[in-house]
């Protein structure tokens, strides 16, 4: 939990397992308090690659119906970019367009997300 209210998950560059993805999300959803009560970032610029099935359950809605808003910190490169811009568009292809899903943006620096998290704090 950051001071600023905002919960920080960090992916290290290890396999994950759909196991080890609903964990995940369990204890970031336990440290906000519930689910939608707080923002969330994820900071993806150390994360080895998701296997098919993890990263099926990450777009599923497991982050985006759990947290206020959702901000993705990419790699500064072109490539970071795009990766996070391809997550984001594989969630709304996963969940269609909903009113009710939380705000989302790719970053590239981390005190940028975390500002534009505070602001969506409810």
């Amino acid at each position: 939990m950051d001071p600023s209210g905002c919960v920080i998950v960090r992916a290290l560059g290890i396999e994950q397992t759909v196991d080890d993805a609903r964990a995940n999300v369990a204890r970031a959803i336990e440290l906000a308090g519930g689910p939608r009560k707080v923002p969330l970032l994820v900071d993806i610029t150390q994360t080895a690659p998701l296997l098919s099935e993890v990263r099926h359950y990450y777009v599923g809605g497991a982050l985006t119906d759990n947290f206020t808003a959702l901000a993705l910190l990419v790699e500064r490169s072109p490539m970071g970019r795009m990766m996070g811009n391809v997550f984001f568009r594989m969630i709304e292809a996963a969940n269609g367009v909903r009113e009710d899903v939380a705000p989302s943006q790719v970053f590239e620096d981390e005190e940028l997300a975390i500002a534009w998290l505070a602001s969506r704090r409810r």
